[in-house]
């Protein structure tokens, strides 16, 4: 009977490592979910209360300055606006190359030729040294850069 005993012991603390497993898992999931909707309602504020950068303000803010970030693929990027509506930006390994943006009103438009992509975006300057991009049309951030 003894034996017995042991096994039913034993199944019972699987079953209850199982569900520390579980629960911890769910608390993780729970941390992650609020982080997003913490990101999200920070965007929508931003979007409802007019906060994001005029040309003036950008251009004071990162004319002439690098602007640096990882791309989602995990590519390097760095980018120079200068004043005149140019830039010279690098992606990753690749050479140097030109390109052209626009502002109008709040939103900010790049055009790279050489890679045949334009991108429209709300600037949000996040302090001295960090400028997030949110996507003009869907409201979601689309990458946050160091300013130096």
């Amino acid at each position: 009977m003894g034996r017995v005993r042991a096994r039913k012991e034993n199944a019972g603390g699987a079953r209850q490592s199982w569900k520390v497993k579980t629960h911890a898992m769910w608390k993780r999931v729970e941390t992650l979910m609020t982080t997003m909707a913490l990101t999200l309602a920070l965007v929508a504020v931003a979007a409802a209360t007019g906060k994001f950068a005029t040309k003036a303000e950008f251009l004071g803010a990162v004319a002439g300055k690098s602007l640096t970030t990882t791309t989602k693929s995990g590519k390097p990027f760095n980018a120079v606006y200068e004043a005149g509506g140019s830039g010279i930006f690098t992606l990753g390994s690749n050479k140097a190359a030109a390109f052209k943006w626009t502002f109008k009103g709040d939103t900010l438009c790049s055009v790279f030729k050489t890679m045949n992509f334009t991108e429209c975006n709300k600037v949000e300057i996040a302090g001295p040294t960090v400028v997030r991009f949110i996507d003009a049309k869907s409201g979601r951030l689309n990458n946050t850069y160091s300013v130096h």
